[in-house]
């Protein structure tokens, strides 16, 4: 007889907690003109050629809806100096998240971070819903 073996939720969640990666911002521009981002770690590259990027972005997120309508964000990376910024931005309320002089916009309209240590803007190709994130 084979086992089944069921999730324990909070430890998988403390185990992730503890493992380290990059920290970005991702950020769009929703259908009435306003930028809208969120700081996220669940961000990788998914191939060179051609040049690819995944992120998995929470159903219930403000950013969502955004992407949604443009198809296009920017995928800012933070560097070690910019914790206070990043705590600032991920606690703010989510209108006041973007200060003009540390965001310019892309040609393509979405807003991306002068002082990212790298930006990347990408235009959505297979968006893959699952559960929880799109």
């Amino acid at each position: 007889m084979q086992q089944t073996i069921q999730p324990e939720v909070e430890g998988f969640r403390q185990a992730l907690r503890r493992f380290a990666s990059g920290v970005t911002v991702v950020a769009s521009t929703a259908e009435d003109g306003t930028p809208r981002g969120i700081v996220m770690t669940a961000v990788m590259s998914l191939s060179f050629d051609p040049p690819s990027m995944l992120i998995a972005i929470n159903r219930t997120a403000s950013l969502l809806p955004a992407i949604e309508h443009s198809g296009w964000f920017s995928i800012n990376v933070l560097g070690s100096d910019s914790k206070d910024w990043c705590h600032a931005f991920a606690t703010a309320d989510v209108d006041s998240r973007f200060n003009a002089e540390d965001w310019q916009q892309h040609d393509c309209g979405v807003p991306v971070m002068r002082g990212a240590l790298s930006s990347m803007v990408c235009q959505v190709a297979r968006p893959n819903p699952s559960a929880a994130t799109w």
